[in-house]
């Protein structure tokens, strides 16, 4: 029952959605824009290049490697993902008149159309497992072909989170341009459309994005709720008995991800011994994050070799997210024993337990956020209780326990589509 795995970049749950199809013993085949082999030549390039440039790249190509413990042949089609990798990072693409999205969104439709062409009708294909705004043309292809369509959707369904980021952009208007789903093309929402219609199966994170398909009328009968895995959990390692308090935030730093209600809660509390810090690309308007930054910390992209360390550093994770589709910073920061402050717009309600790993806040409060960092930061002896049971948590959710879920459903789901097959043979 050969699968057919597509995906333009290779983030990690995409690659350990691979993983659990080629342990299954069905991934045939992998079509992607660039898959970065360890022992390949282009490795051997990379680690003669200055540090600053090494590290630059090693972060990009770790990003691409589909190929441990991989059974299946790895299509490629890098030209286009290099020229927008080139153009974004340089900054020519804004030159020419566009912006990283769009540069983005040629990647994934060019991708789409050479695996409806060029793959499926040759390939003898039992199902295509895709992701969202890179299946329009393949599931229409498949549907032509008798494939079985799954689709995994990482986010909320773009009506509701189209509607939410409305609502953000009518309150702020100044950040409209700056929250995705508001300035999205007709001929892109039309894709969206395509996708979950063909969509024979929906593989969801998150109880929220669930919940979104079904505010939108997908019966609950074609959607799979299979959460993420948390890393493995690092050695625990002593910290000194006096350093500030440490509130984190990991991820795109822009008003999706409600930074905004975040900085001026923070400004607002003026802690002394406190710090915030804030990691990750700078998706405000130019400027605005300068002037509002006030006493937080602005560290940019890093590494995960930096990461590390900050996290140890942590007493509080928080996520004030408007639309998430889970999160995978949460979970991180539980492997390493911080407690989280999440909206309900991400996973947390499916795995936080309230003041035992961490807490819920409803999204645009100002004052939920100062009421819980206040709370840790007058209760850090609790926050280090909670630690045990942050950990637990991250155990519990490992990425074996999710590629063991996702096999059983897709057994159930290729099973099926073999039993019709055979009626009809």
């Amino acid at each position: 029952m050969p699968v057919l795995f597509t995906h333009p970049t290779g983030s990690p749950f995409a690659r350990e959605a691979a993983r659990a199809i080629d342990e299954l013993g069905e991934l045939n085949e992998i079509v992607t824009t660039f898959a970065f082999r360890p022992e390949a030549l282009t490795s051997r390039f990379v680690s003669v290049l200055p540090d600053r440039y090494r590290t630059k790249l090693q972060r990009e190509f770790n990003r691409r490697d589909w190929c441990r413990e991989r059974n299946a042949t790895i299509s490629q089609y890098p030209s286009q993902e290099i020229l927008r990798v080139l153009m974004t990072r340089s900054g020519i693409g804004k030159l020419f008149g566009f912006t990283d999205q769009q540069l983005a969104d040629l990647v994934f439709s060019s991708l789409d159309r050479v695996v409806a062409d060029r793959h499926l009708p040759s390939g003898g294909f039992d199902a295509v497992y895709s992701y969202e705004d890179c299946a329009a043309e393949t599931f229409i292809r498949a549907h032509t072909l008798g494939v079985k369509r799954i689709y995994d959707l990482p986010i909320a369904y773009h009506k509701v989170a189209r509607r939410i980021l409305n609502d953000e952009g009518e309150l702020y208007p100044e950040f409209a341009s700056s929250l995705g789903y508001t300035t999205e093309p007709e001929w892109k929402v039309e894709r969206k459309e395509i996708e979950v219609a063909l969509a024979e199966k929906i593989i969801v994170a998150s109880s929220f994005t669930e919940r979104s398909l079904l505010d939108s009328g997908i019966a609950p009968g074609r959607i799979i709720k299979i959460p993420y895995g948390a890393p493995a959990l690092p050695p625990a390692k002593p910290q000194p008995s006096r350093k500030p308090f440490t509130v984190l935030f990991v991820g795109r730093v822009g008003p999706r991800k409600g930074v905004h209600y975040l900085l001026r809660a923070w400004n607002e509390l003026k802690l002394p011994d406190a710090e915030l810090r804030l990691i990750g690309v700078n998706e405000f308007p130019a400027g605005w994050l300068e002037k509002n930054l006030g006493s937080a910390r602005y560290l940019g992209v890093l590494p995960n070799s930096e990461l590390d360390q900050h996290y140890r550093d942590a007493d509080l994770m928080i996520l004030p997210s408007l639309v998430e589709g889970f999160g995978l910073v949460l979970l991180e920061s539980l492997a390493y024993g911080v407690p989280i402050i999440a909206t309900p717009h991400t996973g947390a309600p499916d795995f936080v337990v309230e003041g035992q790993n961490g807490f819920i806040i409803p999204i645009r409060s100002e004052l939920a956020i100062k009421e819980r960092i206040e709370w840790g930061y007058t209760n850090r002896a609790a926050l280090k209780v909670m630690s045990d049971a942050c950990r637990e948590t991250a155990q519990q959710l490992s990425w074996n326990n999710y590629r063991t879920r996702l096999q059983d459903s897709l057994r159930e789901i290729l099973r099926g589509h073999t039993e019709v097959r055979d009626a009809h043979s």
